[in-house]
């Protein structure tokens, strides 16, 4: 026979789901404890008890002197929200724009083209046509062998070939996650954060909480406090801030995936590859040693956003989920496009490769910073020795949004910071400054250009 609960805990239980129903509204003050105690018939002691289980769990605060308090209950549980974010989806047409000054633009002129075409009509020439048939639907083998191979190389990740998928770009590795994971899940994603990601979740009919990032990244201890089971986090280079997620609090996002059965963790190492100072940062994949970490790369930005190509490694507990669930998915990668890839790796072309483009963005690099150095109007900029792009935050008198279309009026293409943060914990205007695509040869009059344009607004209003 069950045991009755003890009064504390029905109690507990009871104001809790008044508390989820909305019988209560946030910063509401509760009942006094003589009230619920004449109410539920039970000592002072009971009540107390239920109460102080209640604030533990983070749905109530006491406050001195005055009484307990209901806390904001969108940020324990997060509702399945429909929103219209298409405007944020549109693509602009880069011909439209002079100077090309977006996070996701690369030197496309850098690209190893004649190497290329070499491999492509080596592909082609094969005698065996097998690139006319569909792969595996994980990716062809012998290219999750070669990206495990470079994981090993370059990001010091022991990683198993078959727990590799390929698939054509992040949004589609997404949709393969949501069909593994329970359907209860709840997403922690970071904010500021990518703008995608929300509409993706709201889509498929998935609850997301917002967790907050600071200058050491996520801030880990939010995620005691709520019921969470994904987090999607950018630890080596936190996107868009440029943080990077320091190792006390790495340790602790691990040990908070580690407890309990369905957490898991969404490492995307979106531009891991482009570190210039120092040894590569850890992944969060290589220090898990539970087994919790979902680890996303791609080669858009070492190679061409175009090219369409991303991979993530499953830990061996959803892999099976995959191979039980999935059996009948197919890779939306062309075989050619594989093929090339296969051998662009296995030959070190990908490495060296690599290796002159880090060489190229670190002077371009350095010189932005010096040139942006020079301008009054321009108070911080992003330290972080890694990525394509910097966080710039401006000293004037205009809204953010204000700055960015004057300079999109001017044939400039930027983005703000507060297009990815939707809660304004960036008060200040901010530019993400994309430097991929940027000309070393004329950055200093094109910087000039820029800084003249925002200097319509110059005074400083903080």
């Amino acid at each position: 026979m069950r045991e009755k609960n003890p009064l504390y805990v029905d109690i507990y239980q009871d104001i809790k789901q008044k508390i989820e129903h909305g019988h209560y509204n946030e910063g509401e003050k509760l009942s006094s404890i003589r009230t619920f105690s004449d109410t539920y018939g039970v000592s002072r002691n009971t009540i107390i008890k239920a109460l102080q289980e209640l604030e533990l769990e983070g749905f109530i605060k006491a406050v001195e002197k005055s009484g307990f308090y209901v806390l904001d209950m969108e940020h324990l549980y997060p509702q399945k929200r429909k929103t219209d974010r298409r405007h944020k989806s549109c693509y602009p047409n880069r011909s439209d724009y002079k100077l090309d000054c977006s996070h996701n633009a690369i030197a496309h002129q850098k690209l190893p083209i004649s190497t290329m075409q070499k491999l492509y009509r080596e592909v082609l020439a094969q005698g065996d046509y097998n690139f006319v048939y569909h792969s595996h639907p994980q990716g062809k083998q012998e290219l999750r062998y070669a990206i495990s191979r470079h994981l090993k190389q370059s990001r010091d990740m022991e990683v198993d070939e078959n727990c590799i998928v390929v698939s054509a770009g992040m949004e589609y590795l997404y949709q393969i996650i949501l069909q593994l994971i329970e359907k209860n899940s709840i997403f922690g994603i970071e904010t500021p954060g990518y703008d995608v990601l929300p509409s993706m979740l709201e889509m498929n009919g998935f609850a997301y909480l917002e967790v907050p990032v600071d200058e050491n990244g996520l801030n880990v201890e939010v995620l005691h406090h709520t019921n969470v089971n994904i987090q999607v986090v950018t630890p080596s280079h936190q996107f868009p801030t440029g943080c990077v997620m320091n190792i006390g609090r790495r340790k602790k996002l691990i040990e908070w995936a580690k407890g309990e059965r369905s957490r898991y963790l969404i490492e995307d190492d979106y531009d891991g590859e482009f570190k210039y100072s120092g040894k590569p940062i850890p992944t969060l994949f290589s220090m898990d040693e539970y087994g919790r970490t979902i680890y996303m790369g791609s080669f858009s930005k070492t190679i061409a956003p175009a090219m369409r190509i991303s991979y993530m490694v499953l830990p061996k507990s959803l892999m099976k989920v995959y191979s039980k669930k999935l059996p009948f998915m197919s890779c939306p990668v062309s075989s050619i496009q594989q093929e090339f890839l296969t051998r662009f790796l296995k030959e070190n072309y990908y490495q060296r490769h690599i290796n002159r483009m880090k060489y190229y963005y670190k002077k371009i690099h350095q010189s932005l910073k010096r040139e942006l150095m020079k301008y009054e109007i321009v108070e911080s900029i992003s330290t972080t020795e890694i990525g394509l792009h910097i966080a710039v935050s401006l000293c004037v008198s205009e809204d953010e949004e204000e700055v960015v279309k004057r300079l999109r009026e001017q044939g400039i293409l930027i983005s703000g910071m507060k297009s990815f943060d939707r809660h304004g914990y960036y008060h200040r205007p901010t530019l993400l400054l994309g430097f991929g695509g940027m000309d070393p040869e004329t950055m200093e009059e094109d910087i000039s250009h820029m800084m003249h344009i925002i200097d319509q607004g110059k005074e400083c209003k903080f």
